[in-house]
């Protein structure tokens, strides 16, 4: 009754929010007992009682909470929380210094002050944990579950699925089929959903493995993101980890950019397999290779190498010009290339710079280079078709 004394008392401060019906049928009808208070009555409590009223949806999935504070804010010395449902309040608590109240206060402030990314993860783990739970469950079911049990479950699965297959005939399916666009049948819309949903990600690197993966989720953060190959390497250091030595610093300016025959004359270990240049233009190999550890010590103390002595034939056509690219050696690139290795690789430290860098030409092919010509034939339609692979073995 202290809201409806005070409406009597102050009418200013409320008559103008009733709109729909006269003031004194407001009053008589809000001064019925068990009547319902609305959001008037509850500005007219506070301001009778100087106190802050927090309503609070009865709705679980509602975040939101509204604060009424009273029109003259003085000393407030209580604080109310009540329920509402429908624009309509009931369930006065008592104030808030009530030693009853203290988990239930607890739990609002949490559930207001939580974020949306916040409950949601919540959530996740509540539906995670109750489906693990019935998983568990399930499976130590089955685990007692005798066999002849099994087979009656099994029995009773495959009847299910024939009767729910029969309820609609096959002739009435195929008709539907026929007579409904592709775009319009109930298969053809799950698959473009999924396919839609497929593309709908972002990127994040792993702070791990330093690898981009694209991810369906947000993760909580971002910067501390780790793939589930790396989650779910258990020993230290991981796999594909820095401290495993499997993250790759930058190739310096010095060594990038590197022809083949430029890498090969400052190369202390020359393996010998049979690569051949692919359509695209990468490089493969064929055949066997085997890997046998050696004392580097023991290889090559003075680069770089005579072009002479490595295993290199270039072909040349006849008429033509031979400029080729990955024969190409620049004298500078080369001695920029041994200063940084003897400076910073342990393995190059104790190399010597011979005389053969001053043989190596500025830009060009190298003159003593093991070399092929061959006739230039300038009828194309003179030259035999591809045939593609000749052996079984060189075909995918």
């Amino acid at each position: 009754m202290a809201g409806i004394t005070h409406l009597h008392d102050y009418p200013e401060l409320y008559i103008e929010s009733v709109s729909d019906d006269a003031w004194e049928n407001y009053i008589k009808q809000m001064s019925i007992p068990g009547t319902w208070c609305d959001h008037l009555i509850i500005q007219a409590v506070a301001n009778a009682f100087n106190c802050v009223i927090h309503t609070t949806e009865s709705n679980a999935n509602s975040l939101q909470a509204t604060i009424i504070t009273p029109a003259l804010q003085q000393e407030i010395q209580h604080t109310i929380f009540i329920g509402y449902i429908n624009d309509l309040y009931y369930v006065s608590t008592v104030t808030h210094s009530n030693s009853q109240n203290i988990n239930r206060l607890k739990y609002l402030k949490r559930k207001y002050s939580v974020s949306e990314y916040d409950k949601e993860s919540i959530l996740g783990k509540r539906r995670a944990k109750r489906l693990a739970k019935r998983t568990a469950n399930y499976k130590k079911k089955l685990s007692e579950e005798s066999a002849d049990k099994k087979q009656e479950r099994l029995a009773k699965r495959r009847a299910n699925y024939k009767k729910q297959a029969s309820q609609q005939p096959v002739k009435e399916r195929q008709e539907k089929l026929i007579d409904s666009p592709i775009h319009e049948q109930t298969q053809a819309k799950s698959n473009i959903d999924m396919f839609h949903k497929s593309n709908i990600y972002k990127v994040y690197q792993c702070s791990v493995c330093q690898e981009a993966w694209p991810v369906k989720y947000r993760p909580r953060i971002a910067n501390q993101y780790q793939c589930s190959r790396c989650t779910n390497d258990k020993q230290q250091p991981k796999k594909f980890s820095k401290e495993n030595d499997m993250i790759p610093s930058l190739v310096p300016s010095q060594l990038a950019g590197l022809t083949q025959v430029e890498e090969m004359l400052i190369a202390r270990a020359l393996p010998i397999m049979r690569v051949y240049i692919k359509p695209g233009g990468q490089r493969g190999y064929s055949g066997h290779c085997i890997n046998l550890p050696q004392n580097v010590g023991e290889l090559a103390h003075s680069l770089p190498r005579y072009p002479k002595d490595l295993s290199v034939i270039v072909v040349k056509m006849k008429g033509k010009d031979n400029s080729f690219k990955d024969v190409t050696v620049r004298r500078q690139n080369v001695a920029d290339a041994l200063h940084w290795l003897i400076n910073n690789n342990p393995y190059y430290k104790d190399i010597i710079i011979n005389d053969s860098l001053n043989s190596l030409p500025l830009h060009g092919v190298p003159q003593d280079l093991l070399s092929i010509e061959t006739e230039n034939l300038e009828n194309s339609e003179a030259s035999e078709p591809d045939l593609g692979p000749q052996n079984e073995e060189d075909s995918l």
